[in-house]
């Protein structure tokens, strides 16, 4: 190697964590309305985590046997992208008004019967699983999985008891009601996870992970 080839060399300039670490954080606002349908705007600051982090959340897009988690990718999102304000699960739970973790609905069932659906909060990470898993990674329907899922997490008879699929057939207390019940139960979860717009910042959230890959 020549002389100027050396000097040419120690004078590259040199990788600066700090500097990558500064670039890799931006600055986000996110738009959500309340239901008064009043619009708000929360700042969220943003950072681009390292390809590991990064590989593990998308992995979690799909998991195999075109299933996702979703609550195990939001929880990702809030400890590995999101860094102000500091989310969590918990936080998000504690911060949630009651009347948003209980609900109790009157419908005439298909004998023509007025019943009571009762339905209750099962957590914030189980909700934003059953929240996104109304279709799979493909596109295809998950109607009947997550019908499973709302009944075992969501739906309580008078007694307090979960429950079974006979609940909405004939002879059940709800017969004819099943596919009202899991739009009502999708509605119940958005109320909860889309509250001070926590929903919208997670979604900004991942998308930010996943378009920061493509530049």
């Amino acid at each position: 190697m020549t002389e100027q080839n050396k000097n040419t060399e120690n004078k590259a300039v040199k990788p600066n964590l700090i500097t990558d670490m500064a670039a890799a954080q931006q600055t986000r606002f996110v738009d959500w309305k309340d239901k008064d349908d009043k619009k708000h705007t929360r700042k969220i600051e943003l950072m681009e985590p390292d390809i590991g982090p990064t590989t593990e959340i998308l992995d979690l897009l799909n998991v195999g046997d075109d299933t996702s988690d979703y609550g195990e990718v939001f929880d990702r999102i809030m400890n590995d992208v999101i860094t102000e304000p500091r989310m969590s699960y918990s936080q998000m739970e504690n911060d949630l008004p009651e009347e948003f973790k209980h609900k109790t609905i009157t419908k005439k069932n298909k004998r023509g019967e007025e019943i009571k659906l009762n339905l209750v909060l099962p957590g914030m990470r189980t909700a934003a699983k059953l929240f996104m898993m109304a279709n799979r990674p493909s596109g295809a329907n998950n109607i009947n999985a997550l019908l499973q899922e709302v009944d075992k997490e969501i739906y309580r008879t008078a007694d307090k008891q979960v429950v079974k699929e006979d609940y909405w057939n004939a002879g059940g207390y709800a017969y004819g009601l099943g596919m009202f019940a899991i739009g009502a139960a999708q509605e119940f979860l958005a109320d909860a996870l889309t509250y001070n717009g926590n929903l919208a910042v997670l979604i900004k959230g991942l998308t930010f992970l996943q378009s920061s890959q493509l530049q």
